[in-house]
């Protein structure tokens, strides 16, 4: 039986790239959610709303 051995160094390295690509694709997916529901889920006007212009004559 073979019993694999990780130093103190190279398992806290391990564990950081762990925690850095599970944040990374969190923020990955909150920013292309984000993107898609302003997009797409944008709330369009009433058509009894009042739309204001600011047109300077």
């Amino acid at each position: 039986m073979m019993i694999a051995y990780i130093d103190p160094g190279a398992g806290a390295m391990l564990l950081q790239w762990i925690i850095a690509g599970m944040i990374g694709v969190g923020l990955f997916f909150r920013t292309t959610i984000a993107g898609f529901m302003r997009k797409h889920l944008r709330r369009k006007p009433d058509d009894g709303e009042v739309q204001e212009h600011n047109d300077k004559d």
